[in-house]
């Protein structure tokens, strides 16, 4: 929410609030508002992912994030003695929201993992932590893709009470491999003081090759490991995510656990501009640098596709593009320089037909 130097009490309004708000004011000539600055139910939808979780796949294209936590409209203590202070509130309880709030989530459920069963790796705490996340559906019923959610949503109970961890917690299979046949190694293990049995199985989320396992069960002695090989058939496939999680089940356990897998081949024109850093407000004529990626569906980064950079108001400046590749992978920096006067500066991203505006405000001297 950028307010530029303003003082006073602001409110986010949300955009149907917002179009009711300037309907009414355009039919009645003037209105008369209340902010009450207090706290009070909110209600979000749990089947989704947060617009400000990131996505994968990261640069090495493999599968982030790992698994997902609550992170939106959470009820939390704050400080109460500094009303300059960030998270300030009288009553010593504040609602917030953010990858901050969901990561310490996470952290905590390890560190009651770990009070729980000591003695433990720190890989195998990783792994009860990640695989033994639950099953993300969205609205519409279907599960949250891979490289949304990644395992599932944080499950401390089910983390608690398995026994079978494995190593890596996911299997990426990277992007546009020619020979045809790509193979991982998962090495599974037994956290347990008992012997077990274990089956394991695929479940493909999207159309297309399933992995191929060497083998659908392992005998797990207490403390004991094995390595299982997961192929996948890659000759022909069509530009797009081929997706799923492996399903080990331990039969003298409740729970089971899910590896998830990715593969992906890489589509010519590109789907998304990804704005990763910018300045919202500048000195105007002032110049400026912004960091973006230009991706496909499968969110790879697109080669042979320079954005272009136009001003449509405010007197700025497209200064330069600038390809960041090999050290920044799929990374493109933007210079632009604010026009001379104060107000909104808004520049125009085009890359492949796909088209993004960015607003920069240039502040009074």
């Amino acid at each position: 929410m950028a307010v530029g130097r303003a003082t006073l009490p602001a409110s986010v309004v949300r955009n149907p609030d917002g179009a009711e708000l300037r309907a009414r004011l355009k039919a009645e000539g003037a209105l008369e508002v209340t902010l009450k600055f207090t706290l009070a139910a909110a209600t979000v939808n749990p089947n989704q992912v947060a617009f400000f979780s990131s996505r994968g796949p990261v640069a090495a294209e493999v599968i982030k994030p790992d698994l997902v936590a609550a992170g939106m409209q959470l009820l939390v203590a704050t400080q109460r003695w500094e009303p300059r202070g960030g998270m300030y509130a009288a009553t010593g309880y504040s609602a917030a929201q953010g990858t901050s709030f969901a990561a310490p989530l996470v952290a905590g459920a390890a560190a009651v993992l770990k009070a729980a069963r000591p003695g433990l790796t720190t890989g195998q705490y990783r792994s009860l932590v990640v695989n033994s996340a639950a099953a993300l559906l969205l609205g519409d019923g279907k599960p949250a893709a891979v490289q949304e959610a990644g395992a599932g949503l944080l499950d401390l109970d089910a983390a608690l009470r398995s026994a079978i961890t494995t190593a890596p917690v996911s299997l990426s299979f990277g992007a546009d491999d020619a020979s045809g046949e790509v193979s991982r190694t998962l090495t599974v293990a037994n956290a347990g003081g008992l012997s077990t049995l274990v089956a394991v199985s695929v479940e493909a989320e999207e159309a297309g090759p399933a992995p191929v396992l060497s083998t659908l069960s392992l005998q797990l002695e207490a403390g004991g490991s094995q390595r299982l090989t997961v192929g996948l058939s890659t000759a022909g496939l069509a530009s797009g995510v081929y997706q799923g999680y492996l399903r080990i089940r331990d039969a003298s356990a409740e729970t089971g656990m899910r590896v998830p897998y990715w593969y992906a081949v890489r589509a010519p024109a590109p789907r998304y501009i990804t704005v990763l850093d910018h300045a919202l407000q500048g000195v105007p004529g002032q110049p400026l640098r912004l960091w973006m990626r230009v991706t496909d569906p499968a969110g790879l980064a697109v080669a042979g596709v320079e954005p272009r950079v136009i001003a449509l108001s405010g007197g700025g400046q497209a200064l330069g593009v600038t390809w960041l590749e090999p050290e920044y992978p799929g990374l493109w920096s933007l210079e632009l320089r604010l026009g001379n006067e104060p107000g909104n500066n808004v520049f125009e991203i085009e890359a492949g037909g796909v088209r993004k505006e960015v607003v920069i405000e240039a502040l009074a001297r």
